[in-house]
């Protein structure tokens, strides 16, 4: 009996001593629960916040993985190139930027730097001309995930361009033309002194 006492003891101490443990895990785990949760809310921030900058930016921006595949499109991007995101996603890079279309049709391989032009054709038939700022995407080790691909619409200060070329090429031909009046001007005075000298002697 008094073995049976102790044997009882022992399991009912032993019984306390796992409640307690398992009410300890219970905590343990609800603590990091709590910090997965609070982690989770934090990397969803991060993303809306990142998303968020994404489509606010004037410029396009394209991400390509190893394989070239489009997996990051935005809004500015959709404008410049015409194409809707999902019809992005579903096309590939090499369609998006019309590079078959293209004098240079090839973009660097990756990984890679490198801006170049080129012309695109919109939905409604108009081009526009494209800056492209091509970079490697790295991963937190530095190895490359894929690439970068910036899109800035240059249409505008092209054509600003031009029209400041024209106006200066107009500048200088108005400047040859005053130098030219000016070399013939000359000339022609010196002629008309000698001119009103020699009718002044003949009506003597």
């Amino acid at each position: 009996f008094n073995s049976f006492n102790v044997l009882t003891e022992q399991l009912r101490d032993s019984y306390g001593q796992l409640q307690r443990r398992v009410r300890s895990l219970d905590l343990e785990l609800d603590q990091k629960n709590q910090a997965l949760e609070m982690n989770l809310d934090e990397i969803e921030r991060v993303k809306n916040h990142l998303s968020h900058i994404l489509s606010s930016l004037s410029a396009g921006v394209m991400v390509l993985d190893l394989e070239g595949c489009v997996t990051a499109f935005n809004p500015a991007a959709e404008t410049i190139t015409g194409r809707p995101r999902a019809q992005a996603l579903e096309e590939g890079y090499r369609q998006v930027l019309q590079l078959d279309l293209q004098q240079r049709p090839t973009i660097p391989e990756f990984p890679c730097k490198a801006r170049q032009e080129i012309r695109l054709r919109g939905r409604e038939g108009e081009f526009r001309e494209v800056a492209l700022s091509v970079s490697p995407l790295r991963g937190p080790g530095d190895e490359v995930r894929g690439t970068v691909v910036i899109l800035e619409d240059v249409t505008t200060l092209k054509a600003l361009e031009a029209e400041n070329e024209k106006s200066r090429r107009l500048a200088a031909m108005g400047e040859m033309a005053a130098n030219i009046v000016h070399e013939i001007r000359n000339p022609l005075g010196g002629i008309e002194l000698m001119a009103s000298l020699l009718v002044e002697e003949l009506s003597r």
